[in-house]
């Protein structure tokens, strides 16, 4: 009696068709929709050129967004070269100053024409930088001087004089205000009769970007005509970390004093 023996390969789970292991649950749900070949290929060609067509439009807005990068770097960079010019501009105007006073009896005022053209080229360079400043500090300098204008109409209107307008810069709240953390602080100091402050507080509440303020009383019977118009004042920011009796809320020689009403203005 004879016996055969046949010799069986070991069953192995790998499928070979599959390259991937883990597709294999896409690749079994893929055959189990009931659809011709023909179909599945134009569908999966289709979604592939979408997800090409989407790759291609992300490109497209991560490009914009890099060249608007580009343009603001080059806008700085211009304006700290125009920085670096005005600096050189205003040592010539203190040069020329001093050579005219040591110069004075001497030659015929040789540096006073020196002195005007510098000065008009320092402001025309002026101009020309608050052109290069990134649009959202551009609008935020422009709506604060148009609230500016708007609070000295005010004052005009009603009989006051706004003395001057503080520039505190931007600071951390106490809390935040509008989902803010921090705000530009903006301090105006002005001289009028009482009721002028309740017309200045009604158009601060008219103004959408002023989102706090508080009127204090510094003075009475304040002289009217003697108190002059200085120049708006923009100090340097101060450093938090520091206690508040510590900072320099204000440059020395411009703490308030005797005026009648100051607001202070959150925007």
């Amino acid at each position: 009696m004879s016996i055969g023996v046949t010799e069986q390969a070991p069953s192995s789970t790998h499928d070979d068709t599959v390259p991937l292991p883990f597709l294999r649950p896409l690749v079994d749900w893929v055959a189990g929709i009931r659809a011709t070949v023909h179909s599945k290929l134009l569908a999966g060609f289709l979604l592939i050129a979408l997800l090409l067509l989407s790759m291609g439009v992300l490109s497209i807005f991560v490009l914009n967004r890099l060249n608007d990068q580009v343009e603001t770097l080059n806008a700085l960079n211009r304006q700290a070269a125009q920085a670096r010019d005005m600096i050189h501009q205003v040592t010539l105007q203190s040069h020329y100053r001093a050579m005219a006073l040591l110069t004075l009896d001497e030659v015929p005022e040789p540096y006073t024409p020196r002195i005007a053209d510098t000065r008009q080229d320092f402001e025309h360079n002026l101009a020309q930088m608050r052109t290069y400043g990134a649009q959202s500090e551009m609008s935020l300098l422009d709506q604060v001087e148009e609230i500016k204008e708007r609070l000295r109409g005010v004052v005009t209107r009603e009989g006051g004089k706004v003395i001057r307008f503080t520039n505190q810069g931007k600071r951390k709240t106490a809390f935040p205000v509008a989902k803010n953390a921090k705000a530009l602080f903006m301090h105006c100091l002005y001289v009028g009769k009482p009721g002028l402050v309740a017309e200045f507080e009604r158009n601060l509440k008219m103004i959408d970007s002023v989102t706090k303020f508080q009127s204090v009383k510094l003075a009475e019977d304040v002289d009217f005509e003697a108190r002059q118009v200085e120049a708006d004042v923009k100090i340097a920011p101060v450093d938090e970390e520091k206690p508040r009796e510590e900072r320099a809320e204000f440059p020395p020689g411009e703490e308030p004093f005797e005026a009648e009403s100051a607001d202070t203005t959150e925007a």
